[in-house]
C-alpha cells in the first residue's frame, strides 16, 4: 500500500495527476489502450475537469476507455448518476467518443442491468466464459469511501460483501432505500492499479478502522475488502483524514 498525503484536496488532486499521466501513457504506450475505472460523489470532480483542461493535449484519451466501479439505480440523466458528472466534467470537455465510454445501464431492473453491464465489459475484455473472467484487469479503478467505510457500492451488511467472483452484481442497500450496480470486490482486486480519494475529518473514523490491521471485520468495514494482487494500492488522502492515524 502506497500512501500519497498532502496538505489540502487541491494538492491531493494534484498528485493524483501526476501519478495518474505516466501510469495512462504508459498503458497506451505498451498495449494501445487505457481502460479506467471512475468514481463518482463529489471527491473526483476537481481531476475530472483538471484534467480534461490543463491536460487535455497530454494524453491520447482516443485510446482511453471509461467505465464505472458503480452507479446508482436513477435515470442516466438524474443529477446523482454518476455517469452524467463523468460527462459534463471530462467526456464533453475532451469530446470523448460514445464507443470509449461504458456507462452503467439503469433501464430495465438492477439484475438485467447488472448482467447487461458484465456482458458490456466480458465483451471488450474478450471473454468468452465465466472462468474467463478472472483475466478482467483494469488499468486503473479510481475508488471514494464514505464515513461508514463503504466503497464502490459495497455497503455494509449487504449482500455485495459476499461476492467472491469478479462480477458485477445489484445491491439492496437498505439505509439508502434504493438499489445500486456494483463491482464485486473480486473484480476490484483483480486491477493493475487502485487508487482510494479520502479526504476530510469525517472520513477519518473509517480511515483509521480500515487501516487498522488488528480489524478484520469486512461487514462492518467493507473498504478493507480491497486489497488488489499482484495489482498496487494507492490512498491519496489529506491531512483532516489522517487526523485518527498513529
Amino acid at each position: 500500500m502506497e500512501i500519497h498525503r498532502a496538505a489540502s484536496v487541491e494538492q491531493v488532486n494534484e498528485a493524483f495527476i501526476q501519478y495518474f499521466l505516466p501510469l495512462a501513457k504508459q498503458a497506451i504506450a505498451t498495449k494501445g489502450k487505457f481502460n479506467w475505472v471512475l468514481t463518482g460523489g463529489n471527491s473526483p470532480r476537481a481531476v475530472y475537469q483538471q484534467l480534461a483542461t490543463d491536460y487535455a493535449h497530454e494524453i491520447e484519451w482516443d485510446k482511453v476507455y471509461f467505465f464505472f466501479g458503480d452507479e446508482r439505480y436513477v435515470s442516466p440523466t438524474n443529477v446523482n448518476y454518476n455517469g452524467k458528472m463523468a460527462q459534463d466534467c471530462l467526456f464533453t470537455p475532451l469530446s470523448i467518443g460514445p464507443n470509449q465510454i461504458f456507462n452503467i445501464p439503469t433501464q430495465n431492473n438492477p439484475e438485467e442491468d447488472a448482467l447487461l453491464y458484465q456482458q458490456q465489459i466480458d465483451a471488450h475484455f474478450g471473454i468468452q466464459n465465466e472462468v474467463e473472467r478472472a483475466y478482467i484487469q483494469f488499468d486503473l479503478i479510481m475508488l471514494g469511501m464514505g464515513e461508514d467505510a463503504h466503497t464502490a457500492s459495497l455497503f455494509p451488511y449487504t449482500n455485495a460483501i459476499s461476492a467472491s467472483k469478479p462480477e458485477i452484481i445489484a445491491v439492496w442497500v437498505e439505509k439508502l432505500n434504493t438499489h445500486r450496480i456494483t463491482f464485486s470486490a473480486p473484480l476490484i482486486n483483480q486491477a493493475h492499479q487502485v487508487a482510494f480519494f479520502c479526504f476530510g475529518k469525517n472520513k477519518s473514523h473509517a480511515l483509521a478502522q480500515v487501516w487498522d490491521n488488528t480489524i478484520d471485520d469486512v461487514e462492518l468495514y467493507p473498504s478493507k475488502l480491497i486489497q488488489p494482487k499482484p495489482g498496487e494500492l494507492h490512498w491519496f488522502v489529506d491531512n483532516e483524514a489522517l487526523k485518527l492515524i498513529k
